[in-house]
């Protein structure tokens, strides 16, 4: 761990690239990225978004807020037949336990604007990054990942847990704050070589 409490981070592959490998999330890599402002805008994508991007939702506010950054932060599914319903109770309630706020989330459906609202589109699995890149919009500006990718675990997806049990929950809590980590240190990176 770091002296800020964010794990140190392994190399980071993107697209068949690597970067130089990084020893906290504030090393710098060698990429830059195309949106250098100081409000970077992100956007988690899952299937129903009542799981996992909620849960990296709320992860990125805590790590944000702890670090002082202010970036706008949104979850949405691939689909809308969750529109408006809160996270599931058990992504909550594992997040809770490790001081992550889901107060204020709902569901609600990808929009082909969003392509163009936000900077980064991060996807928790590979049939969502499929679909996202698939969409309306898709070409419009926003960077499209993979959740893990940001952890240095390439094509690695994030499970969806929703089927099976509250370890389940946290485990797939543990791989997003592990990502979270690593994109905001990639990104507070890309952002101090201006």
């Amino acid at each position: 761990m770091t002296k800020a409490g964010f794990p140190k981070t392994r190399m980071v592959t993107f697209s068949g690239s690597t970067d130089r490998a990084r020893t906290g999330p504030w090393s710098c890599c060698r990429t830059r990225s195309p949106f250098p402002t100081d409000r970077v805008r992100l956007l988690f994508v899952c299937t129903g978004n009542i799981c996992r991007s909620p849960t990296a939702h709320a992860v990125a506010r805590t790590r944000l807020s702890a670090v002082g950054l202010d970036w706008q932060v949104d979850s949405a599914g691939t689909g809308g037949w969750h529109a408006g319903e809160a996270p599931d109770e058990r992504a909550a309630r594992a997040g809770a336990a490790r001081g992550h706020d889901f107060s204020g989330l709902s569901a609600r459906e990808v929009e082909p604007d969003d392509f163009s609202r936000f900077d980064h589109i991060i996807a928790m699995d590979r049939s969502h990054l499929r679909d996202l890149r698939a969409m309306p919009g898709a070409g419009r500006g926003a960077q499209i990942s993979l959740m893990m990718d940001w952890a240095g675990e390439t094509g690695v997806d994030v499970p969806d847990p929703y089927y099976g049990g509250e370890d389940g929950f946290d485990r797939v809590l543990s791989m997003i704050e592990r990502s979270v980590d690593g994109l905001i240190g990639q990104l507070r990176c890309d952002q101090s070589k201006g």
